[in-house]
């Protein structure tokens, strides 16, 4: 740390403008990620909705859905919402590592390690504490099934689910890739140097 330092007690401007880098790569990676989220899940409703309406006998159970279909749409949103986060996460950091210097590349791996590792606690924290109440309402307590909160707790459950088991992986690989993105930038510039 106290490469990053001038004198003890001062942090250099290129780290501290690093960090900030840090920060809103990681703030904008998840932000697109979370708009990425609802556009599935309208499109997911829709064509629920849609199948519902256009195949005949598919709501007594006598008809089979187009799975197929509903796939398709599926991953191809998905993937539709990963391309800008994915390059954010990648070519920022090349960016920077190549046009500043080496203090100014490590603030932005801890400004992004800081802010993904605290949304990914977060993240995984609310879907666990959100499935956890919804089984503790199908136990019998606060009115079991029968009662509305068991309504709003399976809504709540379904985004609490998308938080930990899309959003925080995404943070875990967010994090990743901005420190091993950071180490080949800087083994590069060390051998072109």
């Amino acid at each position: 740390f106290f490469l990053l330092t001038g004198m003890p007690g001062q942090i250099k401007t290129g780290f501290f403008w690093g960090i900030i880098i840090g920060f809103g790569i990681a703030f904008l990676c998840s932000a697109f990620l979370l708009k990425g989220l609802i556009k599935n899940i309208i499109a997911t409703i829709t064509e629920v909705l849609r199948q519902f309406k256009e195949i005949p006998y598919l709501y007594e159970g006598k008809a089979r859905p187009d799975v197929i279909k509903a796939l398709n749409l599926i991953l191809m949103n998905l993937m539709n919402s990963l391309v800008i986060p994915a390059i954010v996460a990648v070519g920022i950091p090349i960016l920077v590592g190549y046009f500043f210097s080496f203090e100014v590349l490590l603030g932005v791996v801890i400004g992004v390690f800081s802010v993904g590792l605290i949304k990914g606690f977060c993240w995984t924290n609310i879907g666990e504490v959100l499935s956890n109440t919804r089984y503790y309402i199908e136990a019998g307590n606060l009115g079991g099934k029968e009662a509305p909160t068991f309504k709003h707790i399976l809504l709540a459950n379904n985004f609490g689910s998308a938080f930990r088991d899309m959003l925080a992986p995404s943070m875990n690989m967010l994090v990743k890739a901005g420190g091993i993105i950071a180490i080949f930038v800087i083994i590069i510039k060390r051998i072109n140097n």
